[in-house]
């Protein structure tokens, strides 16, 4: 059974990146050997993308699945979606529980509650064009009193009532004709439904009327999570240590696609080379996602494509430069961002302008509001033995500011015999070897203002991307070794269209604080809890779709538990 499950799962993820022949990919990859993108070529354009078009016959279908931990992650699940149709015309529930056969919970996605929508007005050229856009209805529904370290499977249920317009559902101008083009349905979804029944559906549609029928109940297959341990343990339900997936500077490519099916056979706990087997139940991303940059229908695609990984493992998230977007008419930022996910946050996010400046090269972004506080902007969880602050280096963190104080409460409250463990997911790397995104104003503000708080308190591990390499830096504080002292971790190798950066600071001689760097490898890190004094970090490089490789492996010591 786990053997058929698994070649289950394989075929999801490789079906999903069926953009390599398709506009889902509209980033230019970087070249891989001829052999391997032949083969990943051959698999790709042989499935379709089943995950979220091939289970209905109805565009009211669920789509862009992606799950987040709720406030207690022990207890709660997010479960996200998107939908075309109108909340008068489909009404949407989640089924949920330990047997795939017999779900025993239901909730409800209430439009009240659980949906949010929003517009987006992008300038595209010097001549002051505009694009609009109207996002689909995206849902957020939370799966609470669950129990701590289970595996529950779900499956979204969509009930329509007979007719419904769909115009209001068209963006930017649309033709109903649209609903069909590969951004909505790819083509491999053509082939596969075929054309009796792509015609069939057509035949629901008139353009006279912008009527459709829908079917009046189907249902998404099941999907499943595994919540998280109760705060202080350092064990998943296997038995084996807790084990997180960290990435950076994802985006849509073709490498981007490689480091989400090896982060997906993480999830199964499958072997890559020199891995050992263990499941990962966790995702943190260090910002850039989907390099979307404003064209709001890349963020469609992107959860499109991270949707087989994003319904398996929560994917918890910290903003950065490429979702601030800014809309040129309200001159809100991150608006895609705190819509489309939905952290664990401590209230509704606020916005506003502060006078604190930031390094900005687009010209748009400069005339935006640059104080996006709360919401999903910073947040923090526990998870087992770990107490995790997600922090954003795009808006305010210079002290006295509310995001330094939100870090300042967290950091102190921290119980380190509950969650021995403390770390921090940021963007911008405050240590870095590269010669890419040096002295950004951002930065240097949060280096000011947020190391102090790193070193006194013992954050054991800073996470970052923005720059894109890999670097593992030593325990040092204040340019300085000290055995105690936090490390420093960039992972901004997952795939981007920008490709590797290029130079060193120094390319003959390290500094003194760097344990390792990269430039060359696109890939992940895990980081796994063994025990309170001990975790287990490696750096998994992609070699191309079938084989992954962990180029480096490195133990850490519980800075609080040194003399």
């Amino acid at each position: 059974m786990k053997g058929t499950n698994f070649f289950c799962l394989v075929i999801i993820i490789l079906i999903s990146a069926s953009f390599v022949t398709s506009s889902l990919l509209d980033d230019t990859p970087v070249s891989l050997s001829n052999s391997a993108f032949a083969s990943a070529r051959s698999d790709y354009t042989e499935n379709a993308t089943k995950i979220t078009t091939g289970h209905s016959d109805s565009i009211c279908q669920p789509k862009q699945i992606h799950l987040a931990n709720g406030v207690e992650p022990w207890s709660s699940m997010i479960v996200s979606f998107s939908t075309s149709c109108q909340p008068e015309d489909a009404s949407f529930s989640i089924s949920y529980g330990f047997d795939p056969f017999y779900f025993d919970n239901s909730i409800h996605a209430d439009p009240d509650e659980h949906m949010t929508r929003y517009n987006h007005t992008q300038m595209i050229n010097e001549m002051h064009e505009y694009v609009f856009y109207q996002s689909d209805y995206i849902y957020h529904v939370p799966l609470e009193g669950l129990q701590d370290n289970r595996r529950y499977f779900y499956q979204i249920n969509l009930e329509t009532e007979g007719t419904g317009n769909r115009t209001d559902g068209l963006q930017n101008g649309d033709s109903l004709d649209s609903l069909f083009d590969e951004t909505r349905i790819p083509d491999s979804y053509h082939r596969v439904m075929g054309v009796s029944k792509m015609n069939n559906l057509r035949r629901h549609m008139t353009d006279e009327t912008s009527t459709i029928v829908h079917p009046s109940v189907t249902s998404t297959p099941f999907f499943h999570f595994t919540t998280a341990p109760i705060p202080g343990q350092s064990q998943n339900s296997d038995g084996d240590p807790i084990k997180i997936v960290v990435v950076g500077d994802l985006g849509q490519t073709y490498n981007s696609s490689m480091t989400m099916y090896h982060m997906l056979l993480e999830a199964e706990g499958h072997y890559v080379h020199g891995d050992d087997g263990v499941k990962a139940s966790l995702v943190m991303c260090a910002g850039d996602m989907s390099y979307a940059d404003s064209n709001q229908t890349r963020w469609d695609k992107w959860f499109d494509l991270i949707s087989p990984l994003g319904s398996r493992l929560p994917f918890m998230v910290a903003p950065g430069n490429h979702e601030e977007e800014c809309d040129v008419v309200t001159k809100e930022s991150f608006v895609a961002y705190e819509n489309r996910f939905a952290m664990p946050k401590v209230r509704n996010a606020e916005r506003g302008v502060t006078g604190v400046k930031r390094h900005l090269t687009d010209p748009v972004n400069r005339q935006c509001m640059n104080r996006y506080d709360y919401g999903n902007s910073y947040y923090a969880f526990t998870y087992g033995t770990a107490r995790i602050v997600m922090t954003n280096c795009f808006t305010n963190t210079t002290k006295g500011s509310f995001q330094y104080n939100f870090i300042l409460d967290e950091l102190q409250s921290v119980n380190r015999t509950v969650t021995p463990w403390l770390f921090v997911v940021t963007h911008c790397p405050i240590y870095n070897t590269f010669n890419a995104h040096q002295n950004e104003t951002q930065t240097l503000q949060m280096q000011e203002a947020l190391e102090p708080l790193f070193v006194k308190y013992h954050v054991n591990i800073v996470f970052a991307g923005h720059t894109h390499g890999y670097m593992h830096s030593k325990n040092v504080q204040f340019g300085l070794l000290n055995k105690k002292a936090p490390i420093y971790v960039i992972v901004g190798e997952g795939g981007n269209r920008e490709e590797h950066v290029r130079y060193y600071l120094d390319e003959e001689e390290m500094e003194d604080w760097v344990e390792v760097r990269d430039k060359t490898e696109f890939g992940f890190g895990t980081v796994e809890l063994l025990n309170d004094t001990h975790v287990r970090w490696k750096w998994i490089r992609n070699e191309d779709v079938n084989v992954a490789f962990v180029s480096h492996e490195y133990y850490i010591e519980n800075q609080v538990f040194l003399e």
